[in-house]
């Protein structure tokens, strides 16, 4: 189970949704807004449980920023319900090129430069396409 931390509200959603299974069952409301070419990164950040205090605010304030972004057409921060120093950040581009422009903002550079120190592993990222369902 995941905590939803973005928008300033929490919802809990199933382990089953996150990653690649969040994104067959977004994905399709996603791909609308984002369009054909959007390009999803799904990111895994392991916090080590000692500095959670610290990386938890760091990842928080990166939410606020990167969902007012313009260069992002989806965000999403998640936290794992059992293990609380995990998280998954869901993030839509429209583009593969909108995603490169984004890594390079100060902000972004800022969190995985904040960031990489409070790790209990490496940041894992990972870019995807959405698929549509087969009809039967």
């Amino acid at each position: 189970m995941y905590r939803y931390l973005s928008s300033g509200f929490s919802r809990f959603v199933k382990p089953g949704l996150v990653a690649a299974g969040l994104l067959a069952v977004s994905a399709p409301t996603i791909a609308h807004v984002a369009g054909p070419d959007a390009v999803h990164a799904i990111v895994h950040v392991d916090i080590d449980p000692d500095r959670l205090s610290v990386g938890q605010p760091l990842l928080q304030r990166y939410a606020g920023l990167a969902a007012r972004d313009a260069a992002v057409s989806h965000f999403e921060l998640l936290q794992q319900s059992d293990a609380p120093n995990h998280f998954t950040l869901v993030e839509v581009f429209p583009s593969l090129a909108a995603y490169h422009h984004f890594v390079e903002e100060a902000y972004v550079r800022q969190l995985r430069s904040d960031i990489q120190p409070l790790l209990g592993s490496p940041f894992d990222e990972r870019l995807h396409h959405a698929l549509s369902a087969l009809d039967h």
